[in-house]
């Protein structure tokens, strides 16, 4: 049954009616409005409003609202003019845009947009792949469940030093959601959530006593051999086949294993700075004979050399400070040198009173 048909309007199925002026009908109750033009409806339950010109659908439950759409597949809809739908239950709001897939949503315009669940808020931005959300203009985002909470953008349309340019999401749900990278119109980059505030921005995945895997991993080409630079709280810390080996303190001076304070014993590589508050014990071999080992009490070192000694946020001892112990050294040293010559001036003068007692014994 034609309920009825517009001028040089055709139609070929059952229940169709193509109002519009020189338009199309193929298949099932599709309808195209009478002000339509040059428009055409292929398969079951498609509709073409009002004023649309060239507007195309292909599938079932299509909806064409804007001038030159175009639908293909199930229930997608366009509401600008231009847009390209490919897929099941897509949106479009932005003009000359282009979506793929399923339940994609185009906001802004000259958006592109592939996968499924994903939203461009951002003009001339794309989008490809799972539950992904572009926010800022000329913003690429690829992967799945990228973080948005962090960038905070006052303007979608126009790009500015702050607009993310490339985002990869490593989230897991729309819920979960966290970014692997991100690149921004000022050239800073940033590894994880949020802003970059530096050339390079690092914010670490692991805490800071996972140092198998947190901050910078420099691996050997040959074999599996590898260095790591990471943050510890206030720390710089070095590590070396997931074992810190070294760290640069706070107040900016260089404290390695070797001068660890620790229990008479314990091997150097289980030391963790986590265990640092239970050592007690300062370990140095004897150049001469490198098997034999001397032991000093850290007790004995806060009584005689407090100055040389590091202390935890519990003003507990936990390392030797290499360069306090220096200056120390040198410091003995010139006094050192100093008895050295009153001896000096000792003897010679008690070998002049010598010589003159010799000379009236004689």
């Amino acid at each position: 049954m034609i309920d009825s048909i517009g001028h040089f309007s055709t139609s070929f199925g059952i229940a169709n009616e193509p109002y519009g002026i020189g338009s199309m009908s193929w298949g099932r109750t599709n309808s195209i409005s009478k002000s339509a033009l040059f428009s055409t409806a292929w398969g079951d339950d498609n509709y073409i409003s009002e004023d649309v010109e060239y507007g195309t659908a292909w599938g079932t439950n299509n909806r064409i609202r804007k001038s030159k759409g175009t639908a293909w597949g199930t229930s997608n809809e366009i509401v600008a003019d231009h847009g390209t739908a490919f897929g099941k239950s897509n949106r479009i709001f932005g003009k000359i845009s282009t979506v793929t897939g399923e339940l994609n949503l185009a906001i802004n315009s000259h958006s592109t947009i592939g996968g499924y669940g994903n939203v461009a808020k951002g003009k001339y931005s794309t989008a490809l792949g799972l539950g992904l959300l572009t926010n800022g203009a000329a913003s690429t985002v690829i992967g799945a469940f990228n973080d948005t909470t962090l960038l905070v953008i006052d303007n979608n349309n126009i790009v500015t030093t702050i607009s993310p340019l490339m985002i990869v999401g490593n989230g897991t749900s729309f819920s979960k959601r966290s970014n692997a990278f991100s690149v921004f119109a000022n050239g800073f980059a940033k590894i994880g959530n949020g802003f970059a505030d530096s050339d390079l921005h690092i914010k670490q995945s692991a805490n800071d006593e996972n140092v198998t895997t947190a901050g910078i991993r420099l691996e050997n080409k040959g074999n599996t051999d590898y260095w790591q630079i990471y943050s510890s709280g206030d720390r710089l810390s070095f590590g070396r086949f997931g074992s810190q080996v070294a760290y640069i303190d706070a107040d900016g001076s260089f404290v390695d294993n070797t001068m660890l304070l620790r229990e008479e014993g314990e091997a150097m590589s289980s030391l963790k700075s986590k265990h640092l508050h239970s050592l007690a014990i300062m370990e140095f071999k004897v150049s001469q004979n490198p098997n034999k080992k001397i032991w000093i009490d850290s007790e004995s070192l806060e009584k005689g050399f407090p100055q040389i000694l590091k202390y935890n946020a519990e003003n507990i001892p936990i390392a030797i400070d290499k360069n306090q112990l220096l200056l120390l050294a040198l410091v003995k040293l010139q006094e050192q040198e100093k008895v050295i010559q009153d001896l000096t001036s000792f003897i010679k003068s008690h070998e002049q009173k010598i010589n003159i007692l010799q000379s009236k014994i004689e």
